[in-house]
């Protein structure tokens, strides 16, 4: 079976989708160790950058710095990578020799990610507060969590895509309805998703204990907020972009 194949296996797909669960948990238990900091967020005289050539935001900076040097090392050319930034070098290294696993597309909703994220994430895990001391551990939280988030959510192009193979007339047909509701109604598992809210939560009480004393409740994170998250925006955007790819499948 070839590479292309083995990514796009529907076990292999949820072994990955499972792992990245733990990625966002521990991303946002770091984050949460910081209160919310918001002048990470803010632009221009409000915010701690003391840089006069720019109106971004610190985040916005140091983001846009680091995806400069990732894109140096073609992190973006890979299927599962998606920058929130523009304005990037062209990778130093060569094209990856393995065929690319998904259909080209340009569907890319980490705008709307980074906007939910600093808006309404942050406020939720982060205690208020501003800690100049921290501003740049803050930043570096942010970056994590965001990166996680994007894989997460644009990683339903690969469930779109396995679900394409494996009845690609079904699909040929919802598509050319531009049928949202019918794709998507094809492609969710609501047994599923309750599993993965269940794990989800268990995962975010058991992380967050004090390891000196497994049986004490967690005051890192509270696990509910982390499914809430989950439930109210990763899973309904990651269905977003998968019906988004779909509705360009065909198109060359």
């Amino acid at each position: 079976m070839s590479v292309v194949n083995e990514k796009l296996k529907l076990e292999n797909i949820r072994s990955a989708l499972i792992r990245q669960e733990d990625t966002i948990v521990f991303d946002f238990l770091e984050r949460a160790q910081f209160p919310v900091n918001e002048k990470v967020y803010k632009e221009g005289s409000e915010g701690c950058l003391n840089l006069q050539q720019t109106d971004k935001s610190f985040l916005e900076f140091l983001l846009h710095e680091e995806e400069k040097l990732y894109s140096l090392v073609r992190r973006y050319a890979s299927p599962e990578e998606y920058p929130f930034t523009s304005d990037l070098p062209e990778p130093i290294l060569p094209d990856f020799k393995k065929p690319f696993p998904l259909h080209r597309n340009e569907v890319n909703v980490n705008a709307e990610i980074y906007d939910y994220y600093v808006k309404e994430i942050v406020p939720k895990i982060c205690a208020n507060g501003n800690d100049s001391d921290n501003f740049g551990s803050t930043a570096v939280s942010d970056i994590r969590c965001l990166q996680s988030l994007s894989r997460r959510i644009h990683y339903g192009k690969f469930v779109a895509e396995a679900k394409f193979l494996a009845n690609p007339e079904k699909y040929k047909k919802l598509i050319e309805a531009r049928d949202s509701e019918g794709i998507i109604n094809a492609i969710v598992d609501p047994v599923q998703e309750g599993r993965v809210l269940q794990r989800l939560h268990y995962k975010a009480l058991t992380y967050g204990r004090d390891s000196a004393d497994p049986t004490k409740p967690t005051d890192k994170i509270n696990a509910d907020t982390v499914v809430s998250i989950y439930k109210e925006y990763v899973i309904p955007m990651t269905k977003k972009v998968e019906i988004d790819y779909l509705l360009n499948r065909l198109k060359d």
